[in-house]
């Protein structure tokens, strides 16, 4: 679908001096703010934009001033802190953060990573001196 946005010409002028493509500009503001409202995932961002990888995503959602579980990491102190972060974050997020949140982490993994057998998850491989 193709989106058309009339503007004064001396308004865009101004606005293309400042520099950039202006429509890339426009659809990404348009799309930052869809995300964050909770009507686009993840998924949505990487068709709509072109992003092929997690750090683009990371990338596009810190320069929009937008918080997700791979920048709240950065925020609160890096790697260490990730899990308990964003684990925190999510316990005061409404359910459509929450859904947006999950699938922000399920597209940051890898789809052909290699599931474990039923063996190597079984109780006595995790803790084979207690059976």
């Amino acid at each position: 679908m193709n989106l058309t946005v009339e503007i004064p010409d001396d308004v865009a002028k101004r606005l293309s001096a400042a520099g950039g493509d202006l429509s890339r500009r426009a659809l990404e503001a348009f799309v930052a703010e869809e995300y964050k409202q909770g009507r686009l995932t993840t998924a949505d961002l990487r068709r709509v934009l072109g992003l092929n990888t997690s750090d683009q995503i990371d990338e596009f959602l810190k320069a929009h001033k937008i918080r997700s579980h791979h920048a709240l990491a950065e925020f609160d102190g890096g790697q260490d802190n990730r899990e308990l972060a964003s684990i925190a974050h999510l316990q005061k997020t409404d359910p459509q953060e929450w859904a947006r949140q999950f699938d922000a982490w399920v597209d940051g993994h890898d789809p052909n990573t290699p599931v474990l057998s039923d063996e190597a998850m079984s109780r006595e491989s995790i803790y084979p001196d207690r059976i």
